[in-house]
């Protein structure tokens, strides 16, 4: 698969195209996580300490698209749906995901933030088990560590 990035005054952007060869998603709200999926984690860059962090999914379901928020430094670990803008498609497993996160969800990173923290991975299921994911940046999949977030940088 391949992920994308992007900001501007109003969202946090993100967008993944997932080539799946057995697309299966049976779940709905919190667990979405145990079909096919997106996962992603979004924290500041600080220094010194270990920052808040926001851990979302992004699912196609059979209700239709769906965001979720497992966790916020606002709402600790309440669980609830994202407020977001989501489009998310099969066409012959091709999975993409489009998403616009509001900078009001994100109350932590700073809209003029050149750098933050990032992880993200696909959650593969195949007829009803989870084969396991793929993750880029690490610290969500085997634990929850923001430590092991990637740095990224907006130009």
């Amino acid at each position: 698969g391949k992920f994308y990035l992007g900001y501007d005054k109003d969202n946090f952007y993100f967008a993944a195209e997932i080539t799946d060869n057995e697309f299966c998603q049976k779940e709905s709200g919190s667990k979405i996580w145990n079909g096919d999926s997106i996962q992603m984690a979004i924290a500041p860059r600080l220094k010194n300490e270990m920052p808040d962090w926001y851990e979302y999914g992004l699912a196609l379901t059979s209700k239709g698209p769906e965001a979720w928020c497992w966790m916020s430094p606002e709402n600790e670990k309440v669980e609830k749906p994202l407020d977001c803008k989501l489009a998310a498609r099969n066409e012959n497993g091709r999975i993409t995901y489009e998403c616009a996160i509001p900078w009001t969800e994100l109350k932590e990173i700073p809209r003029d933030a050149k750098y933050f923290l990032f992880s993200v991975m696909h959650n593969d299921n195949d007829a009803n088990v989870r084969r396991g994911w793929i993750e880029w940046g690490a610290g969500i999949g085997a634990d929850k560590n923001p430590s092991l977030f990637k740095t990224v940088m907006f130009q």
